[in-house]
């Protein structure tokens, strides 16, 4: 027996993600929205456009599992919502859910934020959020809403943008980043055990300074640092200690180690 799994988008994070599934015995498919090579053995590729939705009861049809791994469309406040609600009423009913959420629900207040302060709302003006709560109406305890922190490693850099940019950076505010490493690593722990109904934020443990860790990063992969003003100000902090209780073990713990 092997578990069904649809990955809807094969990117930065989906394509990393079901080379794991795969490894781990899990049958998967995947979707992109355009014609791209992939070069995954055993990996079913499919083509899907929410707007020519004319295949989706087939990629689904026998799906155990589907995770949403496809950014937010913003071209309207339900647009998001609208898309991944249509890939759940094709679904079986009895399939289970991951969506990969972000940690941008949270305000930029200087707060520490647990799962606990801001929850899924399907009335939410925030994109992401509104579509947490609306996939958690329907689904309850069939789904997991992971919240990313800033996806970090592969060929993504935040910094190399940051110094192009020529922006001036609050030195003092904490980075909330997650490795692409730890970003698979937690989605396949989640489904391994089988933890489900729940909202997980997905973060590494510490959170540096931007100063400090983009200066170190800067460094690390050879570029100029950012610039950063003499503000004091001081940013969110996403808690990720939820994810540590129940049983994850973060390659990263301290982002200023990414390479």
């Amino acid at each position: 027996y092997r578990m069904k799994c649809v990955i809807f988008g094969l990117g930065w994070l989906g394509l990393p993600l079901a080379e794991q599934l795969l490894h781990k015995g899990i049958q998967v498919t995947g979707t992109t929205r355009s014609e791209k090579t992939i070069d995954l053995d055993q990996l079913n590729h499919q083509l899907y456009n929410s707007s020519s939705v004319s295949n989706l009861s087939e990629i689904v049809e026998a799906a155990e599992l589907i995770v949403f791994a496809f950014p937010p469309n913003r071209s309207s406040l339900d647009a998001y919502s609208n898309e991944c609600l249509s890939i759940v009423e094709a679904a079986p009913k009895s399939c289970q859910f991951i969506l990969i959420s972000s940690t941008s629900v949270y305000p930029d207040q200087a707060i520490i934020y647990t799962e606990k302060e801001v929850l899924p709302d399907a009335l939410s003006t925030n994109v992401i959020l509104r579509c947490e709560g609306n996939l958690k109406n329907v689904l309850e305890e069939r789904l997991t809403i992971v919240r990313m922190g800033g996806l970090v490693g592969g060929n993504r850099w935040p910094v190399r943008f940051m110094t192009q940019s020529g922006k001036v950076y609050a030195p003092e505010e904490p980075v909330n980043l997650i490795h692409q490493k730890d970003a698979v690593g937690i989605i396949v722990y989640l489904i391994e055990k089988g933890l489900f109904g729940r909202t997980v934020n997905a973060c590494s443990p510490q959170h540096p300074s931007k100063k400090e860790h983009y200066t170190i990063m800067a460094k690390q992969i050879g570029i100029a640092p950012p610039l950063f003003s003499d503000e004091i100000s001081k940013g969110k902090i996403v808690d990720s200690s939820y994810s540590v209780e129940l049983g994850y073990s973060y390659h990263f713990n301290d982002p200023n180690l990414f390479v």
